[in-house]
Parts: C-alpha cells; sequence; structure tokens
C-alpha cells in the first residue's frame, strides 16, 4: 500500500462517514489549489496594474533617498507574481514568503522560468513564524495581498504587525500603505430573508405559522453574508456610505476598536419612518500612501464608472441584532467593532449611555443560524415554496398518517395545520429536533408531531399514507445529492411501512441544464497566460491537471450573483420516478442544445427541479422561463451546479452532452461534452 494514504470523507447521498484511499502523490493539494480560484485574482488587471505601479513608486522614492540597495520582502507571494514585479521595478533582493508548500514549488518554478532565481529567494514558512535572526538582512518594504471580503479576515492585522517586529527595518515602507472601511446602513425586508425566520401565512389554506418568541427574539450571528452586492437591487439606502475604520499599515495597528457613530437622519428618505436592518461594507487599499492609487472594492451601483469586477475580493452584509425603527431628522448610533479577524455592528436610536452592551459580539439562542447557511435560512423563508406543497398537499395528507424527512424541515408543521392526523418526522440532530419542536409547541401541534432520529425508531406496526419528502440536506454538495430522499423512500418501502395508494412529495425530480455565457464567472476557471508581461504557464499548468483530474468538474455557484447570457432553450436531462424501481440502476441519456446566436459558451448551468406528478413542487434553478440571449433569473435560496468548458465552445452547432448517473453507492452524476 506504499503511496496510499486514507481520507475521510461525508458521502452526500447517506450522510455517512467514510474511508476512502487516494494516492499520495495525487492527493488533492492541487485540487485545493483549483478550487481555490486563484486564477480570478490573476485575471484582476486592475489589482496587477495597481501592485505593479505601487512597487514602482516606492521603490524609486527609496532609491531617491539613498543610494542603498533595496530588500523587498513579499509576504504570501503565491505565484511569484508581485516579486518579480519587484525585481523589473529595481529592488536588489526580494525575499519571497509562501506558507503553502505546493504553492511555493509552482512559484520557485514561475520565477526560474522567467529569470529571476538570482534575484528572488522564496521561502516556505508562514510569514509569522520568521524570526529576524532566520534571514540575511530586514526589509526596506513589505508588499503583500493578504486581504479577503472582509479586509482583515486573512491575518493581515498580524501580519503586518509582525513583519514590522521581524522582517522589516525601522521606517520601512509597505504595500498597500493603508486601508479604509466602508458602511452603509440599509432597509430591507429581502435582506432579512437570509437572517431571521418569517412567519408563514397563506389564508387560502388555512395555514399560519407562527416564529417562537426565542426566534424573535435570537440576536443572530456575526457572520458575514458575502455577495456581489452590485447584483443586489432589493434595498433602500438610509444614508451615504460611512468610513468606519481605517487601517495604517506602517503603524502600530489595533487588533481590537470599538467605535459609536452618531448620525442624523434626513427627512427626505425617510417620509413616513423606516427601519434599520442591515450593514452593506466594502473596503479600498491605498497602494503608495499617495491617495493616487487606490484600489476599491466597492459596488458598482455606488459608482458605476470606476468599478472592476472581481469574485476574490466582493461585498458584506452585516446583520444587525435587532432592526432600529427609524424616525426622520432624528438620531441613530452606529455602534462598529473589529478584533484581529473580523467585523460586527449594533445600531439604538437610544443614546450610548442607556444602551446594554453596544459592542457585545452577536450569538445565536435559536439555533437556526448554527443550523442552516444564510441561503438556506432564505429557502426556510420562502413563502412560495411552502405555497405549492400546500397546493399539493390540501387534497392529500387530511386524517393521514404520514413520514417526512429533510432537514430542518416546516412541511410537517404545514401538513398538520391541513389536517393531517400525525406527522412521524426521521431527523438525526438533537439541536434540529429542538428547534422544530419550538415551533411545534408554539403553533400548537406537538402532540401529533413525533421527532425520531432514524427509521430504526419508527413504530414496527407503522403504515403512512403520505411521505413528505422534503429535498434539502445539509450534507448535499449539489443539487442532485438531495436525492437521497430517493433512497429514504425506498427503505420506507422495504420496511414495509407505506399503504398500498400512498402518496408520495415529491414523485418525480429532474436535472436540468442550459449552456451560457458568463460575463465574468468564467475566470475563475480560466487559464492566466501572462500577466503584465511575466508567464504563468506553471502555474497554468499544475490548475488545468487538478481540474481535469477532478471526477466530475462541477461546482456549485450562486448564479444570480453572476450575470450571463442563455445560449439555447433549457433542456432536462434526466428525469427519475421517485416511486419507480430504479434507484440502485445506472441511467444514461443524451441530450441535444440548438444554439441560435453566436457566442462562447464559458459555462453549463444545471440543477433539479421536483414534482408532484405535473405539479412543480421545488426548483433549484430559474424562477422564471429562460429566454435565449437574455440572462437567465436564478432563484436566491438554492445554489446551482456549473460545469466549466476547457476551452470556450464556439456556438455554430448544436451542443451533445451525454450523462450518466450512478446512485448505487452515492448520488454520482457524470456528463460528457461532445
Amino acid at each position: 500500500m506504499d503511496g496510499v494514504i486514507f481520507k475521510q470523507k461525508r458521502n452526500p447521498d447517506t450522510g455517512r462517514f467514510e474511508w476512502c484511499a487516494e494516492n499520495e502523490d495525487t492527493t488533492d493539494f492541487c485540487q485545493d489549489l483549483a478550487r481555490a480560484a486563484y486564477a480570478d485574482m490573476l485575471h484582476d488587471e486592475e489589482r496587477n496594474k495597481l501592485y505593479f505601479q505601487a512597487l514602482k513608486n516606492v521603490i524609486q522614492r527609496q532609491k531617491s533617498l539613498k543610494n542603498d540597495p533595496v530588500h523587498v520582502v513579499d509576504i504570501g507571494t503565491g505565484t511569484g507574481l508581485l516579486s518579480m514585479m519587484a525585481a523589473v521595478s529595481g529592488a536588489d533582493k526580494i525575499t519571497a514568503i509562501e506558507a503553502f508548500e505546493p504553492v511555493a514549488i509552482i512559484a520557485r518554478k514561475i520565477i526560474q522560468l522567467n529569470g529571476f532565481a538570482d534575484k528572488v529567494n522564496v521561502i516556505s514558512r508562514r510569514s509569522t513564524d520568521i524570526y529576524s535572526d532566520e534571514i540575511a538582512e530586514r526589509g526596506d518594504i513589505a508588499v503583500a495581498e493578504v486581504f479577503d471580503t472582509e479586509l482583515i479576515g486573512e491575518n493581515a492585522l498580524k501580519t503586518f504587525s509582525d513583519a514590522q517586529k521581524e522582517l522589516l527595518k525601522p521606517g520601512a515602507k509597505i504595500i498597500p500603505c493603508k486601508a479604509k472601511f466602508f458602511a452603509q446602513p440599509v432597509s430591507s425586508d429581502h435582506v432579512l430573508n437570509w437572517h431571521v425566520a418569517k412567519s408563514i401565512s397563506l389564508p387560502s389554506y388555512n395555514v399560519r405559522l407562527c416564529v417562537p418568541p426565542n426566534l424573535q427574539n435570537c440576536p443572530g450571528l456575526d457572520t458575514v453574508h458575502d455577495i456581489q452586492l452590485s447584483q443586489f437591487r432589493n434595498f433602500r439606502p438610509i444614508l451615504e456610505p460611512i468610513e468606519v475604520f481605517q487601517f495604517d499599515f506602517e503603524k502600530a495597528i489595533a487588533f481590537d476598536e470599538h467605535k459609536t457613530f452618531l448620525l442624523n437622519l434626513p427627512g427626505e428618505n425617510l417620509t413616513g419612518g423606516g427601519k434599520l436592518d442591515a450593514i452593506f461594507t466594502w473596503w479600498e487599499l491605498d497602494m503608495d500612501g499617495t491617495g493616487n492609487l487606490i484600489l476599491s472594492t466597492k459596488p458598482d451601483w455606488s459608482d458605476s464608472k470606476n468599478v472592476r469586477w472581481r469574485d476574490h475580493w466582493i461585498q458584506s452584509i452585516y446583520f444587525l441584532p435587532e432592526s432600529v425603527d427609524l424616525t426622520p431628522n432624528s438620531n441613530l448610533y452606529l455602534n462598529a467593532s473589529h478584533d484581529e479577524y473580523s467585523f460586527w455592528f449594533s445600531a439604538s436610536n437610544v443614546e450610548m449611555k442607556k444602551q446594554k452592551q453596544p459592542y457585545k459580539r452577536p450569538l445565536c439562542t435559536c439555533s437556526l443560524h448554527k443550523i442552516l447557511t444564510r441561503t438556506n435560512i432564505a429557502r426556510f423563508n420562502d413563502s412560495q415554496r411552502y405555497e405549492r406543497f400546500c397546493k399539493i398537499a390540501q387534497k392529500i395528507v387530511k386524517d393521514k398518517s404520514c413520514v417526512a424527512f429533510g432537514d430542518c424541515t416546516l412541511l410537517p408543521l404545514l401538513a398538520l395545520q391541513m389536517g393531517a392526523k400525525e406527522v412521524y418526522l426521521i431527523e438525526a440532530e438533537d439541536e434540529t429536533q429542538k428547534f422544530l419542536k419550538s415551533y411545534a409547541d408554539f403553533n400548537s401541534l406537538g402532540t401529533k408531531l413525533h421527532m425520531v432520529h432514524g427509521m430504526a425508531e419508527l413504530p414496527e406496526t407503522a403504515k403512512f399514507g403520505v411521505v413528505l419528502a422534503d429535498p434539502f440536506f445539509a450534507s448535499s454538495l449539489l443539487p442532485w445529492h438531495n436525492l437521497h430522499i430517493w433512497r429514504l423512500i425506498d427503505d420506507l418501502k422495504q420496511f414495509g411501512m407505506l399503504t398500498d395508494d400512498c402518496q408520495v412529495i415529491p414523485n418525480k425530480a429532474e436535472i436540468c441544464a442550459i449552456p451560457v455565457e458568463f460575463e465574468h464567472l468564467w475566470k475563475i476557471r480560466a487559464p492566466v497566460g501572462k500577466v503584465e508581461g511575466f508567464d504563468l504557464k506553471p502555474f497554468d499548468d499544475v490548475i488545468q491537471a487538478a481540474i481535469k483530474n477532478e471526477c466530475d468538474q462541477i461546482e456549485l455557484q450562486p448564479l444570480w450573483e453572476y450575470p450571463s447570457t442563455a445560449l439555447s432553450e433549457s433542456r432536462v436531462l434526466m428525469t427519475f420516478d421517485l416511486n419507480g424501481p430504479s434507484l440502485h440502476q445506472n441511467v444514461h441519456s443524451s441530450t441535444e442544445f440548438a444554439f441560435h446566436r453566436a457566442a462562447k459558451c464559458n459555462g453549463i448551468a444545471m440543477w433539479m427541479n421536483f414534482y408532484f406528478d405535473d405539479q412543480l413542487l421545488e426548483t433549484t434553478g430559474p424562477v422564471s422561463s429562460t429566454v435565449t440571449g437574455q440572462n437567465p433569473k436564478w432563484t436566491v435560496t438554492a445554489k446551482q451546479s456549473v460545469h466549466f468548458p476547457k476551452f470556450p465552445l464556439k456556438t455554430a452547432s448544436n451542443l451533445k452532452v451525454d450523462c450518466h448517473f450512478d446512485h448505487k453507492d452515492e448520488a454520482f452524476f457524470k456528463f460528457s461534452i461532445f
């Protein structure tokens, strides 16, 4: 077994952890690198040019002040791009530091290929683990790209602080020099769909499910929700953006800060009052300290003329512990905090001295924010999904014994309100059971809802007339992994727990697809080639090989954030009869897409539809019919699967897709393009 290592992986279909043998030489270090989408950063022309110009400016400035050799320390060198920029800009010596050994190997190859091996020394260590006595001499300049969407989430503050102590000379220059963090208070019910549980009111079906008090009073978590805010328009700005924090990386940095801003609310935008629901944030970098080279992550609706697309740095939404009622021409107190890695906010219309713990970090007390992601909370709040379910279930569940499954599902409670005799819910997690029990008890349904951890706990004599299969599991990595409901339906049949006339909701599923031309998203998987004149072929070789070795070459993306153009009508790739016997069979199908316009197909988007007979129960794809030549309108309550072809496909001829689905061990789906 030499050269083989064992890794524990979760099977998304069974939900169990299993040990898998992998070749030690081809283990997924490179796959991890490919999934990290470093290519998107290297495709960011504005970022590359600003770093290059800042290095030129600062190195020339240093040389004009004193005629000594200039030593540049490149922290987190990655491909070695910034080190090579420093060499071209006049640096006499460069120390490139990279913590991840496989990346350091790539950097050495790229630096050698471009002819800078004599100037650049690559050290494979964390910069915070290197001390002054371990390097030949301290640096005159540090350059680093150690930022994330939250600015400081990748340890930027400690990185620069430690560099000043251990790696740099007194008075050394840092690129970028400074950063500003901006906040914009907004009002938006749509934003709250990602954060708070909402009551379900469907009078046509005699359904009203109220939110228990423990959920209503929960402050949530301080975890950031990072999205492409340029694609989000369902909000009302309360005030203009505010600079809440500034960081000077060349000086001592405070790891913990708390500030309160007294803001006067205008009258013109708050006619009739309103609510403060969330804080939108972004940041900007002053690259060389002059204020002339500014890199900003602001959304395009804030300044449509000077915004560049990028996906490695986007924008963030911070949710408040509670929404604040606003009155025109009154005061608002905005509390902003950060520690070494993250930010959080609160707000009040009560003056500071009367607030209780204004800087306290939010902590979830209701479990919802621990159980579900932000996207899944939006699904949890999707009233249209519940209305479709009630339309189907109202004629089926009355006076029936039901069995249900699906993570954190409210379908059993809706069925009980529509007259179901009782519902047995299979829910393995104790925390989720406790959460759902609070819902059931508060809505006087607790005596009819019976929760068990698995099928073995169901009554031996049970006979269920209805199966409520909510197609969502937290362990699902791709949309078709939610076909785990099919396995559970089959298990119930095998155990003889279903009546002869049992109705299964849903009873049909589809995998659908559409070829698209992404405006920008293709960049995260596209070869880089040359950047600012530097050849990065060794990086491309590793990334493309890793992508090729991925078993499915399919990944999950929230496509509503990424504009694209539909190049054909959508097609059903596969249909599954969830009442049928084909669970353990291999399924093959072939589909053809007809292109109607000249374009480059750089992505194929896929999703799941679930039906009861011919009535749509749920989709993880477009919320309306797709139109060739237009941007599909994707749901925000689920992510979609995307395949990026190795090369953009010309649309001069039709596109043929061959699909293979194997549900024997796990929901394995693969397709090939011809």
